[in-house]
């Protein structure tokens, strides 16, 4: 048993995206947006009285120069990953000074004055600009950001502020913490959500905007004590997401090639038949990092939103607890996902139970497809939540399924809109009965267990409810549950 209100390493989601295990001093890693070439530098510095600022500098300048020309010679000899698709590359140095028999590390702020009157010419080519941090800044930022998403909008963020310097001849920002400050408090935190929900709303999934999501950006200035706040909840939901993730029970299809009747036992088994186990084995471990990677794919305020939902469980009746309810969940980082949450019935011999609904993931996910028709969809991710309730401690277990959907055809798109379309009409007319339909907990019949994706959850109104705060509405402090192993 372990708790979830500990630290996660701030690194641990980072490593899931890594595709060369083998390289030391230079890490490559496919993000949801891009490929991140991570190059990892130690500049060694001896000095035998007070270290001055221009002997950092200088001595950083040659471990960037060489950088960069390794990154123009792996563009040249098709090493890059930036003519096949877009990326970015990011130098880390570790400075170490060393004074008699004591090494201390330093962390150099570089900012946009210093790149400017040194890589004045690299800067202004933007197929190989190169992002330079601090070790130490670099594991602040890992830890501020939290998500690749959060991580890649920063880098764009800081990569147009360098060539802003270049045009323009400011200094727009003195150090890397200032910018990442700055980036915090930025719209830019919310573009990506925003236009998702604007996308939901015209495919008829919902009705208005996200109050939530319109009050915490609205709220995004510098320097602005509600905007930091925003940014708390969404971090202390963040890192709870990223903990779920990775010890929720994964539900995968079961690999073997098989048939049905008895494995062979080991004195049986053949060189053909350890190699297809052998295979089997592989195919369920990568299975399994794509599942994590597309969990951990989900941005700050996706957490949030997700997160809110486990908050919102003890608000709810106890007739609702005790068969079981559903709440559909739209990823506001990606269109193409879409979260449906099942609450297992706490009853045993409820027809919604743990019991009789884990078996039927993958049934429920492929039905919750069908009838899901955006033409951007390309997972649907189910996750049964169970909470186990002792006399001293609340213990939750979550199972999850993802099911994999095809990109639609232009014809399939157009017969989807066509569908859509129907659909709309059909809802206006008997609105009224499906929002009674929506308000019930889960129904008895098993062939009916997914609500409306179209519809609100019962949870909606409880926000609105809850506050006219804004970002207040749902306050996240630290769970009082714990994981289930």
């Amino acid at each position: 048993m372990s708790s979830l209100s500990a630290n996660p390493d701030p690194l641990a989601w980072l490593s899931y995206f890594q595709t060369d295990h083998t390289a030391t001093d230079t890490l490559q890693y496919d993000l949801p947006d891009g490929h991140l070439s991570l190059y990892k530098k130690t500049v060694s510095i001896k000095a035998s009285g007070s270290i001055k600022k221009q002997d950092i500098f200088l001595a950083c300048n040659r471990v960037i120069k060489q950088t960069m020309q390794q990154q123009i010679r792996q563009a040249l000899f098709g090493l890059s990953h930036s003519k096949h698709e877009v990326s970015h590359s990011v130098l880390v140095i570790d400075v170490k000074v060393t004074k008699g028999d004591q090494t201390k590390g330093l962390a150099p702020e570089f900012g946009a004055k210093y790149f400017k009157e040194h890589f004045f010419v690299e800067l202004s080519d933007t197929e190989h600009i190169l992002h330079v941090f601090s070790r130490v800044v670099w594991l602040d930022m890992l830890t501020t950001l939290q998500t690749p998403c959060e991580l890649w909008r920063f880098l764009e963020y800081h990569q147009i502020c360098l060539q802003q310097a270049i045009r323009t001849g400011s200094t727009v920002f003195s150090s890397e913490k200032e910018l990442l400050a700055d980036f915090m408090t930025s719209h830019d935190i919310f573009k990506k959500a925003i236009t998702v929900d604007n996308a939901l709303i015209n495919y008829k999934l919902k009705l208005e905007p996200n109050p939530i999501l319109v009050a915490m950006a609205s709220t995004q200035q510098p320097n602005s004590a509600t905007a930091r706040m925003s940014y708390e909840h969404m971090s202390e939901a963040s890192k709870l997401w990223t903990q779920l993730c990775l010890q929720m029970n994964l539900q995968l299809p079961k690999a073997t090639t098989y048939p049905i009747y008895e494995m062979p036992s080991a004195q049986a088994k053949t060189a053909s038949q350890m190699a297809v186990m052998a295979e089997d084995e592989e195919k369920q471990q990568q299975n399994s990092l794509s599942w994590i990677r597309e969990l951990l794919a989900e941005s700050l305020f996706s957490r949030y939103e997700l997160i809110k939902e486990l908050y919102l469980y003890p608000k709810q009746p106890e007739e609702m607890k005790k068969s079981g309810y559903v709440v559909h969940q739209h990823s506001y980082e990606s269109l193409g996902r879409h979260y449906m949450m099942i609450f297992y019935g706490n009853e045993t011999n409820s027809t919604n139970s743990r019991l009789s609904i884990q078996p039927r993931l993958q049934e429920i996910a492929k039905d919750i497809a069908n009838r899901l028709t955006i033409p951007e969809l390309h997972h649907v991710v189910i996750l049964g939540v169970e909470f186990l309730q002792s006399e001293e401690e609340t213990v939750m277990d979550l199972d999850v399924f993802i099911q994999t959907i095809d990109t639609m055809t232009e014809k399939e798109r157009f017969l989807s809109e066509q569908l859509d379309m129907l659909r709309v009409q059909q809802s206006e007319s008997d609105t009224q009965t499906t929002q009674a339909k929506d308000q019930t907990p889960v129904g008895n019949s098993q062939s009916k267990l997914s609500l409306n994706p179209n519809s609100n959850h019962p949870t909606d109104e409880t926000l609105q409810k809850e506050g006219k705060e804004g970002a207040d509405q749902v306050k996240l402090p630290s769970l009082n549950f714990k994981m289930k192993y």
